[in-house]
């Protein structure tokens, strides 16, 4: 933080900026953290995360499936109770591009998986 600008700001403007920092500093730390675990870690963490976001009910409509490098679904979500809707997930880390190929690869292994 420039000390020099915190002169010309109000108390309640240099509290806002310092927790802007906080929150900035938080987030670059979780995110390294979790680009340290495994990728089974992370495959794990994005079905928790979308089942917070409403995607199936429970722990037990969500199931890590994916081997790495296998091209197919790394998760499937039972949408419903008798598990007619099934939400398959393909999970790539943030720094990794996805292009055309994987988007091939994923649809083409989906397709053999029984997926419409």
């Amino acid at each position: 933080m420039d000390e020099n600008n915190d002169n010309d700001k109000t108390p309640l403007e240099m509290l806002h900026n310092y927790h802007q920092e906080l929150r900035n500093a938080l987030a670059d730390e979780l995110l390294q953290q979790i680009d340290d675990q495994s990728p089974k870690f992370f495959e794990r963490l994005v079905m928790d995360l979308l089942l917070k976001m409403g995607y199936g009910g429970s722990r037990e409509d969500a199931q890590v499936v994916g081997k790495s490098g296998d091209e197919g679904s790394d998760g499937i979500i039972k949408e419903d109770r008798l598990g007619l809707d099934v939400i398959h997930v393909q999970v790539k880390r943030w720094k990794n591009s996805v292009g055309n190929p994987e988007l091939q690869g994923f649809i083409g292994a989906s397709a053999t998986e029984g997926c419409a």
